[in-house]
């Protein structure tokens, strides 16, 4: 079943996704191998960001190529509404990744100022982290993500509670009142705290108001 829906949330239109309309972000990176572009928000919301990531057809999960980063992380130039406050509501962050390395925390969507808060993964060990004003939430076990390999990565919230799905499996859980707000002018979203890296990503998106494994 979890595998089931892991498949179908890769379709960019509500004929194939029940919860289309619920979709704020929707990034499928797809375009000319090399190239560096802005990225395409498929979503309603046609968000816009300024990038210094290359489109790469070596490395993809769907369409014609995934996106590599090559700088310290990638952001969303603005901020709309639904994007600016997840809160303590039900919600869905998920997308692709093939590493080339674990050496840091390569982020998945996070806020530095403020209240800050990031969902990554934690250094040197494969695990997967999320942290709250500099505290631990949640985290795997170990070796949960291996280098060189296209992994499904999920961080869902619902009902006051947090959870980290690899491949269609759930990892950790645990409760969660926090309020994920964003406290700056840019949305960060995929990149390295800290450290230069490349690493791959393909169909980030992210749901509100939907945690679509549960």
């Amino acid at each position: 079943m979890i595998m089931q829906r892991l498949l179908a949330v890769s379709a960019s239109s509500g004929a194939t996704d029940p919860y289309f309309s619920s979709v704020i972000l929707l990034l499928h990176f797809n375009d000319t191998d090399g190239t560096t572009a802005n990225l395409l928000d498929s979503s309603s919301y046609n968000h816009t960001s300024s990038t210094s990531c290359v489109y790469d057809t070596t490395v993809k999960k769907f369409g014609s190529s995934s996106i590599k980063t090559v700088s310290n992380y990638e952001v969303l130039s603005t901020i709309p509404t639904a994007l600016s406050s997840l809160g303590t509501g039900d919600f869905t962050v998920e997308c692709f990744i093939q590493l080339s390395h674990i050496n840091t925390f390569y982020k998945f969507l996070g806020n530095t100022s403020g209240t800050g808060w990031y969902f990554s993964t934690y250094p040197n060990d494969g695990s997967l982290y999320l942290s709250y004003n500099n505290a631990q939430v949640l985290k795997t076990g170990n070796n949960v993500l291996t280098v060189d390999q296209m992994h499904h990565v999920a961080w869902t919230k619902e009902s006051g509670v947090s959870k980290i799905w690899v491949d269609g499996v759930l990892e950790a859980s645990g409760a969660d009142t926090n309020s994920y707000d964003q406290g700056n002018t840019t949305v960060n979203l995929f990149g390295s705290l800290g450290a230069n890296q490349e690493h791959n990503y393909d169909d980030y998106k992210i749901t509100k108001g939907i945690a679509r494994y549960t």
